[in-house]
């Protein structure tokens, strides 16, 4: 993040706010579904390739907003 300058920043920061709370809010809400309607049970080793995912959409998503 050294290397990058302020704008190119900003919108990695962004991105990684947005992706973390999709994800943060997104197992949270599937670990209720689990627990009182019977979802499948998702191992806790996807959490983190949902938030790379996640962040590479909501880059995408911010990039267009600065264009």
């Amino acid at each position: 993040m050294n290397g990058i300058d302020e704008f190119q920043r900003r919108i990695q920061t962004e991105a990684v706010m947005i992706a973390a709370g999709v994800t943060g809010f997104g197992t949270f809400t599937y670990g209720f579904l689990e627990e009182w309607a019977g979802f499948p049970h998702l191992p806790l080793i996807w959490v983190l390739p949902i938030l790379i995912g996640s962040w590479g959409i909501a880059l995408c998503i911010v990039r267009l907003k600065y264009k």
